[in-house]
């Protein structure tokens, strides 16, 4: 910058500076569950939604947090609920609670399967939690939707995007494109599956210490009626 004039000076390297830029920011939402689907295991599962403003955010977050817990995390190549620290768990949750961001969860009930069309398959069971879990967010912008991975078949896929599209709240129709996502690479997703590793410990254990460092959050409980 030209301090003298207050101008900018076009030169390469400002031209390389903003070809780094990303300057096409949207909203982000990442999607992890807690607990499992099979006759058996759990009594409860959970999903939860993180939505940011900016992706870059919770990476940031991720990065810091093993920066500075390195001999905490050790050689652990990701964060998770049922393996991270709790002091480390505990920190996350601290700083997701002063974000700028929408935190959503559903809690379904096992023994409620009775209520729903699946045809006994748990894919389609976790695909139709999935859809009543992004009813609880509205789409007000361009936005990228990553669920941990699940799903590698190019059909189950594009039946799972087109349900979830179709219970979407996107009134004015913006772009939204979904990703099943690996948790390495994406950082967000190990923050979802922390939100949704600490509704699980409340809801199946009683233990709210973790959840209750998130002040502002909606939790649904679905197919209960």
């Amino acid at each position: 910058m030209d301090l003298k004039r207050g101008t900018w000076k076009y030169t390469s390297l400002t031209k390389f500076l903003f070809d780094k830029m990303d300057i096409s920011i949207m909203d982000s939402i990442y999607i992890d569950e807690s607990g499992d689907l099979g006759d058996k295991g759990s009594q409860y599962f959970i999903l939860s939604g993180i939505k940011v403003k900016d992706k870059r955010i919770l990476e940031r977050l991720i990065t810091k947090t093993r920066r500075f817990y390195k001999k905490d995390i050790g050689k652990s190549n990701e964060i998770k609920g049922t393996t991270t620290p709790p002091k480390v768990k505990k920190s996350i949750l601290n700083r997701v609670n002063n974000l700028q961001c929408e935190i959503f969860i559903i809690i379904f009930d096992k023994k409620n399967r009775y209520k729903i069309d699946y045809n006994h398959d748990n894919h389609i069971l976790y695909d139709i939690l999935s859809s009543e879990l992004i009813k609880l967010t509205e789409i007000n912008s361009t936005t990228e939707i990553f669920f941990d991975r699940t799903k590698n078949n190019e059909e189950k896929i594009k039946k799972f995007n087109n349900r979830i599209m179709k219970n979407l709240s996107n009134p004015n129709n913006f772009k939204v494109t979904i990703k099943q996502a690996d948790s390495l690479k994406y950082k967000g997703i190990q923050v979802a599956d922390i939100i949704s590793w600490s509704t699980y410990q409340y809801i199946e254990n009683n233990n709210n210490e973790y959840i209750n460092l998130i002040e502002n959050k909606v939790i649904k409980l679905v197919f209960e009626d």
